[in-house]
């Protein structure tokens, strides 16, 4: 019979007409239609149904939201306007905000270019519509001005219209599209379209709203309309939210049918008239945890997930909601994970954050950053493109950085050639993956142009079939299948993605950053989803869908005040009372939806039920929900108990346990833990592991370990150091660099591990002092077998200016810093040059010893060749001891030799210069080896040239520029002059007795240190360094996290004699 029929009472199931239905279906009977509240329930409604008849066949049972349905019937009209894809409706804002920025009152003339403002006007305005308003309804609106400024009104009036002459007729939003399709719902056209229904069943919360009652309205003649209610008039607080929706139905004419039994929960709940004498047993077992924190709070589910299985409870009958699910979502992932607890869990995956979505946004930026390396290189290495990254990726890497080539533009691998086959490969292989990049361009164009060069461009890198890549590399079968989603998702959104721009832009060119900018706020907002498993796995939903599943255990987190219930928050644009007037949801209504939907999810047919929530969240403590207290009035309510020891310091009063020995507190500490805490056992165990590394690490006794990066004792390291320092090539720099630190050096030299590279802005510390000694080498070349000091130091002073500008400028940097830079070295009209004061150094220093440039970057243990002394050596310098050969390479700035054929050493430096004194404390510690070595291979090279001096040579600014003397014999001092104190002996190097050493005796005592170095490396010793103290350990260490130093431990355990 038409008309309406309104079932009230309690809650009882959330599928309450599925007998009828059923019933309807046995018989053949196809002249219903069943109207839910989501699309969860639409689906799991409809699965049912299927199966309840399998293997009779049911394609498609008629169960829809209302909106679904309405969009379903617009789109059986003839003639109507095109439904806008959701996105749309933000462009169109978007470009209203922009073209009546002027004309606004109220929004800020630069609305359009907040985000954030743009969405919420864009929502505010999908609500108006979605509740029927045009813009002429709603300026016929009176507003009490307290309530709706004018200003206000008159611009959101401003935008519908604009909104309505935009689309014009052809083109429609969806949520004018339900409203349209509503109002054309007359009963001839209704039976027209569906001319066998008769019985429409409704129920679900949230469902009903403006096209709804509207569609009651115009249709109650036609069809029979069923209706449940969850409202118990007993209960006015309980059902406020529902009370004025019953009033409009029984206004229409709907004949009610009252529940004569209502439960108690749904009479007895927040009932203020008559609240409960005393608590009742509920009807299911009902507890409450109280966690320490959110992450406490999801183990302690997990305990109780892995419980409820344990006893006999299928996964996929256990419910799990919060109110907040996405606050959870990464910790549920976390640890349900690491339990093996199945689950399925609704909320999807942010599609912007896929690999595979990353990586096609990922290419159109690197196309409009204009190809950085960085990104070019990241693009080589990922599984979703065609291509490989080169072998020699790394080498090119580095060579780029030096030559300052931070972006890979067309033309980027001219001049670069190699006879390297692996660094000419690779720069081939970048030049080919480039070439669709740059065909892509960054020229404006419209967007059909657009589109169809975007689909080239990911087809002919290989992103388009990416799940075709055959590289071993690839992705794992559990990520391809996440990917597989993502992917597909992307291509259902890219189609309407540009339709919906064109209904903006129509031809107009648009720019690569703002396309790229509207598609990433596009997939921004978009999710994606894994293979729903509705009968695998513990399912977790928001609380208006996890009802929908009717669970057999139902466990709700996030129990706080704030959350559940939630607090009201102020409608910046619409009061409340403005809401009101307009028949729009108010934000004060938000406390009886939660106390509405509290009672739905507890009087259910559930079997347990199982409530939690967190005390702290960082430091700030939470309150429990006002929910719990009104809860207890109506059921008892169990609290779980819990071991008294807390849990974030519970794991380390049982660590000190074992620490101070106390069998008895570790084994009640223990087994409160075991018993109390979800992850007890694998938590226990990580703990023992813990302790005894924590021990073995703090203990000065207990020598350093592999859990603090000390590999010594590997015996498969002893055996390779062994056949690899037996015939060693020994440079300076390593056996400084093994001498302070044994371990850095095994990192850096035998492992060859190292930072990425980073391209500088500027010129790096390195590349000064190469340049400078390239310059200096250069300008001593000319003079060597010329009389420097008998010619004009004025010309001398300009060749050197002039031979360093045609240097620096053939360097690859610029800018203002670099400017700055070479007019230190060059000078300018307000300061000298630096270059100029060293000459001038330089010069008196030669007249004082009467010795000149003899030899430049000689070398040692090296081959020749451009940039190295002609008579250098490529024998190296051999120290033999007791069966033992040590082969040490290295190489000199310059020497200077005198009328009597004696030699002085200089080595330049463009940074920080240690003082004489410390240098020598330093040779005497072992950690500088550099002059020395420099005198011992003189002497061995060239016996018939005694050696005066070694020095180093500071040229790092103009108040800096000096020689620092820290080899030589004092009775040399006079003729040299320096500080006697400067030469040997002094008390910077000492024997044990402190009595200074005389320099053979100190050569002597540096060639020791070098044969215990070396038979250290032999034997595999990579340990600690002994000098946690010196800048090298307390600065800046690419291997800092791999060490794991302790200080302390190092200096009462390290001594020199160990290393």
């Amino acid at each position: 019979m038409p008309g309406i029929t309104l079932i009230t009472g309690a809650h009882t199931r959330y599928y309450p007409f599925e007998n009828a239905i059923k019933e309807q279906l046995s018989v053949m009977n196809g002249s219903w239609l069943s109207l839910l509240p989501v699309n969860r329930a639409v689906r799991h409604f409809k699965r049912r149904l299927v199966d309840a008849f399998a293997p009779r066949a049911l394609a498609d049972p008629p169960v829809f939201t209302f909106e679904g349905f309405a969009l379903d019937y617009y789109r059986r009209l003839p003639h109507m306007p095109h439904v806008l894809p959701p996105d749309t409706l933000y462009f169109i804002l978007e470009e209203i905000l922009k073209q009546k920025t002027e004309a606004f009152s109220y929004f800020p003339s630069a609305a359009a270019g907040i985000s954030r403002l743009v969405y919420r006007i864009s929502d505010v305005v999908e609500e108006l519509r979605r509740f029927g308003f045009t813009a002429e309804k709603l300026a016929r609106h009176e507003f009490d001005p307290a309530l709706m400024p004018p200003a206000r009104q008159k611009d959101l009036v401003m935008i519908l219209q604009t909104l309505e002459e935009r689309l014009a007729g052809h083109y429609i939003d969806q949520a004018g599209a339900v409203f349209l399709a509503v109002k054309a719902m007359t009963a001839g056209n209704f039976k027209k379209q569906y001319p066998d229904l008769k019985t429409v069943y409704i129920n679900g919360y949230g469902i009903f709203t403006p096209p709804m009652y509207l569609f009651l309205e115009q249709l109650k003649e036609t069809l029979d309309f069923t209706i449940r209610l969850e409202y118990v008039d007993e209960n006015p607080t309980l059902f406020a939210g529902l009370a004025p929706l019953r009033r409009r139905l029984l206004h229409m004419g709907a004949r009610e049918v009252a529940d004569a039994r209502p439960s108690f929960i749904s009479r007895k709940l927040f009932n203020r008239d008559h609240p409960p004498l005393t608590a009742q047993e509920p009807p299911y077992p009902l507890t409450l945890t109280v966690a320490e924190d959110a992450e406490d709070e999801i183990e302690c589910i997990a305990a109780k997930i892995e419980s409820l299985r344990r006893q006999g409870v299928a996964a996929h009958r256990i419910g799990l909601t919060f109110p907040s699910l996405e606050h959870y979502v990464p910790r549920i992932r976390r640890i349900f994970s690491r339990e093996e607890i199945p689950f399925n869990l609704s909320t999807g995956y942010a599609l912007d954050k896929a690999p595979l979505i990353e990586t096609l946004t990922r290419l159109l930026e690197v196309v409009r950053d204009d190809f950085p390396v960085d990104d070019v290189l990241a693009l080589l290495g990922s599984p979703f493109l065609k291509g490989e990254l080169p072998t020699a990726y790394r080498r090119l890497y580095k060579i780029l950085a030096e030559k300052r080539r931070g972006h890979l533009r067309p033309g980027w691998h001219k001049n670069l050639t190699f006879d390297d086959e692996a660094l000419s490969s690779a720069v081939t292989v970048i030049q080919e993956f480039l070439q669709p990049l740059y065909r892509f361009g960054t020229a404006k164009r419209d967007l059909d142009e657009w589109h169809r060069d975007m689909r080239r461009l990911f087809r002919s890198t290989g992103a388009f079939r990416w799940y075709e890549n055959p590289r071993p590399d690839g992705l794992p079968r559990a990520a391809r299948e996440k990917e597989y989603r993502a992917y597909n998702r992307f291509m259902k959104i890219l189609e309407p993605f540009f339709w919906s721009l064109k209904q903006v832009w129509q031809k107009e060119p648009m720019g690569l950053s703002a396309l790229i900018s509207r598609l990433k706020m596009v997939l921004g907002r978009a999710s994606y989803s894994l293979t729903e498993w509705p009968d695998h796995g513990v399912q977790i939903m928001p609380r208006l869908e996890i009802q929908a599943l009717e669970c057999d255990v139902l466990l709700v987190g996030g129990l706080t005040d704030g959350q559940f219930p939630r607090v009201s928050v102020k409608d910046i644009f619409l009061s409340d009372p403005a809401r009101e007037q307009l028949g729009l949801t108010a934000s004060e209504e938000l406390l009886d939806q939660d106390r509405f939907l509290f009672y739905l999810l507890l009087d259910a047919p559930l079997k347990q039920a199982h409530l939690f929530y967190p005390q702290y969240e960082g430091e700030r403590a939470l309150v429990p929900s006002t929910f719990l207290d009104e809860l207890r009035n109506c059921w008892i309510l169990r609290d779980v108990e819990r071991a008294p020891v807390e849990k974030q310091d519970g794991w380390r009063e049982l660590g000190s346990s074992f620490q101070a020995v106390d069998w008895e507190a570790s084994f009640r500490r223990g087994s409160d833990l075991l018993r109390t805490q979800p992850a007890g056992k694998k938590t226990g165990l990580d703990v023992l592991r813990r302790i005894r590394v924590d021990r073995d690490r703090h203990d000065a006794g207990q020598p350093f370990g592999l859990y603090e990066g000390d590999l010594s004792r590997d015996e498969r390291i002893a055996a390779l150091s062994r056949d690899r320092f037996a015939r060693h090539l020994w440079s300076i720099t390593q056996l400084e660099s093994y001498a302070f630190c044994p371990m850095k050096y095994f990192l850096e030299r035998q492992l060859k591990l190292e930072e990425w590279p980073e391209f500088e802005n500027g010129i790096t510390a390195l590349e000064k002092g190469n340049l400078i000694h390239e310059i200096l080498y250069a300008f001593y070349s000319k003079w060597k077998k010329q009389p420097l000091l008998h010619t004009d130091r004025q010309s001398l002073v300009r060749e050197l200016k002039k031979l360093a500008g045609q240097k620096m400028d053939e360097q690859p940097f610029s800018g203002f810093l670099w400017e700055l830079e070479k007019s230190r070295w060059l000078g300018d009209d307000k300061r000298p040059s630096l270059l100029h004061l060293f000459l001038e150094h330089d010069l008196d220093a030669m007249e004082h010893r009467a010795c000149t440039p003899a030899m430049l970057e000689w070398a040692f243990g090296q081959e020749g060749g451009k940039g190295v002394d002609e008579t250098s050596s490529a024998r190296p310098l051999i120290l033999e001891k007791e069966g033992q050969t040590i082969r040490i390479s290295g190489k000199i700035d310059r020497i200077d030799r005198d009328a009597a054929d004696r030699l002085i050493v200089y080595d330049y430096k463009t940074g920080h210069v240690s003082s004489p004194g410390k240098l020598q404390r330093m040779m005497a510690r072992g950690l500088h080896f550099q002059l020395p070595v420099y005198w011992m291979a003189l002497e061995q090279f060239m016996s018939g040239n005694p050696v005066l001096m070694a020095a180093l040579y500071s040229i790092r600014n103009s108040a800096d520029v000096k020689q620092l003397p820290a080899l030589g014999r004092r009775a040399d001092s006079e003729q040299l002059g320096v500080s006697a104190n400067h030469l040997q002996p002094n008390k910077n190097f000492t024997d044990e007795e402190g009595t200074p050493l005389e320099l053979p005796q100190l050569l002597n005592r540096v060639e020791e240190q070098i044969f215990k170095l070396n038979e250290q490396a032999a034997a595999g010793i990579f340990s600690h360094s002994a000098w946690p103290d010196e800048e090298p350990c307390r600065s800046f260490c690419a291997f800092k996290r791999l060490c794991q130093k302790h200080p302390a431990k190092m200096k009462r355990t390290l001594t020199r004699s160990e290393l």
